[in-house]
């Protein structure tokens, strides 16, 4: 199921936490319910004079819509990225790559970069422009290129694949693990799965019944046992769920050794990156920092293109201003309408939320809350997504 939450992170954290010892609770009490007329149908249905109350309310455990036992991320800890020994100082040398696809249709050229032991170097680009590409073209397991690139001496890679077939099937979860470290105990085995959300019962499962996220962890626990001084990663954000994010986050910072990656997730890039290697079609732009640098770069290049174009452009016409003119009053004027509606719908759901304590023993109740609040925030949602084109639209018209 999915679920959305108004507000930055930390709202929702607040507000995940309340939902959960809400869920939490309600679980609580129908598991109680349920022993209760467990009991009761149990000493009751044989007896001749109780026999329809006891067979009436083994009807009602039939017909009883079961809630689930709500999971906590808090029993996550995390992984922990180490190295056996370092590579020397140039981890990677790209000169003059140029990628292609079907043997013969350009994806970019004139690739040009290099990378040090302990960077974290994140490539970015326009999708399609080749950047999965470009790490399967360094671990050799792919051809189609022209130029050259070398891998730097005691450089020893772990690779992260975002299809993550690196997990096969037909394995048991704790299989996974063991046969790639049989010299590891099975006490510590189950630690460390333990460690990343798996329980006593789940570390039996078949590696093809789990989740994503749950196989994209198990993928990350297992490059952590190799300690290996390199990591390349393709997209390792795109199955984890936050808390895992965030724990990811820190490992990687805290790591010593280098890390490639690619991802689309722009506070990961901000949090982990200290080099951005911007892919093009026609070369790479580099730059020394965070994400955040890169687009106050990017941003000051702009600014400076767009100076060069106004300065060339004519002065608008008085019918054009005034056209100008009114579109502006009217996106203004959609802007604080949406933004009004926004405050009014948060109220409405500060008020539900309100609600949900009060009647936390009515599971039909909550649930209409529930609706009614997902309700409003689809409408929020919206309402978002409109004023932020307004703005972005207000903003265009302002630099004319």
């Amino acid at each position: 199921h999915c679920k959305k939450y108004t507000g930055n992170y930390s709202a929702y954290l607040i507000e995940k936490e309340k939902n959960f010892e809400l869920e939490k609770k309600n679980y609580e009490q129908q598991q109680k319910e349920i022993k209760r007329l467990e009991d009761y149908v149990a000493k009751n249905l044989v007896r001749a004079s109780t026999t329809k109350m006891a067979q009436s309310r083994q009807k009602m455990l039939e017909r009883m819509d079961i809630i689930e036992n709500p999971t906590s991320e808090k029993d996550f800890k995390g992984f922990k990225f180490e190295i056996s020994y370092p590579s020397y100082k140039d981890v990677l040398t790209v000169e003059d790559l140029s990628l292609y696809i079907n043997g013969s249709t350009l994806l970019c050229r004139n690739i040009n970069f290099d990378i040090k032991r302990g960077e974290k170097a994140a490539i970015i680009g326009d999708n399609g422009i080749g950047k999965s590409t470009l790490l399967k073209t360094i671990l050799g397991l792919r051809g189609g290129f022209k130029g050259s690139f070398d891998i730097g001496r005691n450089v020893d890679i772990s690779y992260y694949d975002q299809d993550l077939k690196a997990i096969g099937d037909g394995k048991t979860v704790f299989d996974e693990v063991y046969d790639k470290n049989p010299l590891m105990s099975e006490t510590n085995i189950r630690t460390l799965l333990g460690s990343i959300g798996f329980s006593s019962d789940d570390i039996y499962k078949n590696t093809e019944s789990i989740s994503g996220g749950e196989r994209a962890k198990l993928a990350f626990l297992l490059i952590a046992l190799e300690k290996k001084n390199t990591l390349i990663l393709d997209e390792p954000t795109n199955h984890l769920d936050l808390s895992a994010k965030e724990t990811l986050d820190k490992s990687l910072k805290d790591y010593e050794g280098t890390v490639i990656f690619v991802s689309h997730d722009r506070y990961f890039l901000n949090k982990v990156a200290t080099k951005i290697i911007e892919l093009t079609k026609d070369g790479v732009n580099v730059f020394e920092g965070n994400y955040n640098y890169y687009l106050e770069k990017r941003n000051v290049l702009n600014q400076q293109t767009q100076k060069q174009a106004e300065n060339k452009k004519k002065t608008n016409s008085y019918q054009e201003e005034r056209k100008i003119l009114g579109t502006k009053r009217s996106l203004e004027k959609r802007i604080k309408n949406a933004e009004e509606e926004i405050s009014k719908y948060e109220e409405e759901n500060a008020l539900l939320n309100s609600q949900l304590e009060k009647y936390a023993t009515d599971y039909e109740k909550c649930s209409e809350i529930y609706k009614k609040i997902e309700e409003n925030n689809n409408n929020i949602s919206l309402l978002f997504e409109s004023l932020e084109n307004c703005e972005a639209e207000l903003e265009s018209i302002e630099s004319l």
